[in-house]
């Protein structure tokens, strides 16, 4: 998941600080910020690198748990505006580093 939208990345991108977010998200927030969401550092090039293998990897999660890919609609709920994932990005007044909900509460804890 995208650490700016809590949602399933449907364009993974790499930052120069080797972080992942949705390409929307981030340069959304890039237009907002100078800084990394993440580190709160200044950002000195704010180049965007394609994670195609995170990308490939949440196709294929998707496809063995019979999830529809995100950024694709599914058939039967075509009445439905989609929304885009950038509209759900933490506002400007959100602290980085101190997400809306804790990972504990995100996600249950994995059991390998």
């Amino acid at each position: 998941e995208c650490p700016l939208t809590f949602e399933l990345m449907v364009d993974p991108v790499i930052n120069e600080n080797g972080n992942t977010f949705e390409r929307a998200a981030i340069e959304k927030w890039y237009s907002m910020h100078d800084t990394d969401p993440l580190s709160t550092g200044k950002v000195t090039a704010k180049t965007l690198l394609p994670n195609r293998a995170l990308r490939d990897a949440i196709a294929k999660f998707c496809k063995k748990h019979s999830i529809q890919p995100p950024g694709i609609p599914p058939p039967s709920d075509s009445s439905r505006s989609s929304s885009s994932s950038s509209s759900r990005i933490i506002d400007s007044t959100h602290t980085p580093g101190h997400p809306r909900r804790s990972k504990q509460e995100r996600r249950p804890p994995r059991r390998w």
